[in-house]
């Protein structure tokens, strides 16, 4: 029984973190790509409600071999004018607490 509470439990705090991810679909109005440490992104259009850690209107991307290939994107993507999607984690980044970090980016 104890076994079944704990995943019980598990399951539920794993449910509320995904349901805190903010989403924001819009025009890039600017990003800071610093020479270590995480990327910020700034998109133009309305954001869902943000988990209670996001007060920043930055979007944060994790220092990663990914996010080299992401950062690329973003800076074309600004070029071009195109409108891009972003999904947040839920969680906000350890090197700017105030920023949720990005689970994925759409470009349309």
């Amino acid at each position: 029984m104890k076994r079944v509470h704990l995943f019980a439990t598990a399951l539920i705090m794993t449910g509320t973190s995904s349901a805190r991810a903010s989403e924001q679909a819009g025009l890039i109005t600017g990003y800071t790509i610093p020479v270590g440490g995480s990327a910020a992104l700034l998109v133009d259009g309305p954001r869902s409600t943000p988990p209670a850690c996001a007060t920043d209107p930055y979007w944060s991307i994790p220092d990663t071999v990914s996010a080299e290939r992401l950062v690329a994107a973003i800076i074309t993507a600004k070029a071009m004018g195109k409108t891009v999607s972003v999904v947040g984690t839920g969680n906000c980044d350890v090197t700017h607490p105030s920023r949720e970090q990005v689970a994925w980016i759409g470009f349309d």
